[in-house]
Parts: structure tokens; sequence; C-alpha cells
């Protein structure tokens, strides 16, 4: 009985029995416990809109005393809500117009189903567009796209990246104003380029930092591209 719904048209403000707080609760709780849909009980058919209980369980389920609950269940059966069954061991309490309560139940517990269903699809395309989207940006910033397209030496990006985002941006500033000086350095055109260190390497050694040597031979680097 915790699963599903009941529905509830605002118009109940205008019901009768409304201002009259035991049997307003006692009546929402008969509509929450009574069958939406036929089941058999110890071989009787307990039919949709119907509820087996008793005036002991009534009261615990409303907090309200055995009086109170058959004070209240009085008037509903007085205006024709409920009918009342009664056997020596329980009671059967019969919601006669269960039905123009719940006429919608069926159908807005699909809803439901068919609206959650989408929401979690929903759900699984933007997190696996997300996922596709990281992969793709491979949350590299600007700044160290631009220090990697001008260093000459392309080994170990996520190394180097992971030391670039230690170093202060006035370094970084730094970085990419004497680094087309350090490209052309002797040590780094000589050999096809063979002693250029690894960008990680030049990085934590704090190599922009160095003296330059600039390259006085024939060769000409191509700064475009680099």
């Amino acid at each position: 009985m915790n699963n599903g719904f009941i529905t509830l048209h605002r118009k109940i403000t205008e019901w009768e029995w409304y201002d009259d707080h035991n049997t307003t609760r006692l009546f929402i709780h008969l509509l929450i416990m009574a069958n939406y849909e036929d089941k058999k009980w110890r071989g009787k058919l307990i039919k949709r809109g119907e509820h087996l209980t008793s005036l002991e369980k009534l009261s615990q389920g409303v907090g309200l005393s055995i009086r109170q609950v058959r004070t209240s269940l009085e008037k509903l059966k007085t205006t024709g809500e409920v009918t009342n069954k009664s056997t020596p061991n329980y009671s059967l309490l019969v919601l006669n117009n269960y039905n123009d309560y719940q006429k919608f139940d069926k159908q807005l517990d699909n809803q439901v189903t068919n609206e959650r269903q989408t929401n979690d699809k929903r759900m699984t395309t933007n997190n696996n567009i997300n996922n596709i989207n990281n992969k793709n940006n491979n949350t590299y910033n600007a700044d160290f796209e631009s220090f990697w397209k001008l260093y000459p030496r392309k080994a170990g990006k996520g190394k180097a990246y992971d030391t670039w985002k230690k170093i202060k941006q006035e370094q970084r500033n730094t970085i990419m104003l004497v680094l087309p000086e350090h490209i052309k350095q002797e040590q780094w055109i000589k050999d096809n380029g063979s002693y250029i260190p690894h960008p990680a390497t030049w990085l934590n050694q704090r190599r922009w930092e160095d003296e330059i040597n600039i390259y006085q031979g024939k060769e000409v680097i191509d700064l475009d591209g680099i």
C-alpha cells in the first residue's frame, strides 16, 4: 500500500464535511487504504474501492480514538460516502463513489511512470554528452594550449599540464614572453632538436629562467611550422 498515489480534487474544499477535520482525515485515509484493484483475501473478493479493516486499525491509522472514528464513520454513512458491511470479525468498508474520486489513478500512474522513464533517459543522455565533451576537451585550459602549441617538443602533454597548473599566472606570462627566444637557442636547433627537454622537465626545472645562447649558424628555424 506504500506505492502509488491517489488523486484529490480541489473541490474537496467544498465538501460538506471538509471543515470537520476528523471526518475529512478519516475519509482521506480510506481513499488511500482502499483497494485500487480487485483482490482476493482468504477466499473472499475485496473489490476496487473497498477496504477490509476494523475500528481498532482505523483508530491507529488516523490517530483518533475509537469513539471519534465511529462518530466520523457514521457521518460518512449518512451522506452516502461509505457503506459498512460488518461481520463478527471485521468491517468491509465500501467507498461508494471511489471511481469518481479515483477514475484517473491508473492513467496518472502510467503518466508518472512514462515521465520518470523519459527523465531517466534524458539524464543518461546528458551524462553521456558531458562525458564525451570532457573527453574531447581533455580539460586543458587555453593558456596551456598556447604554450603547448609553441613548445617544439610534443611529448608528455599530461605531465606538462600537471606542472603548468602549479605555476603562478605571473610566471606563466613570463614563460610565454621568453619561450620564442628559447626556441632559437643553439642546443634546441642543432641535431634536429634532439636536445630539447621534455616540456614537463623544462617547466619543473624553471628552465625559462636560463640564459639563452642564440644559434648563429646558417640554419634558419621555421617559427610558423612550430
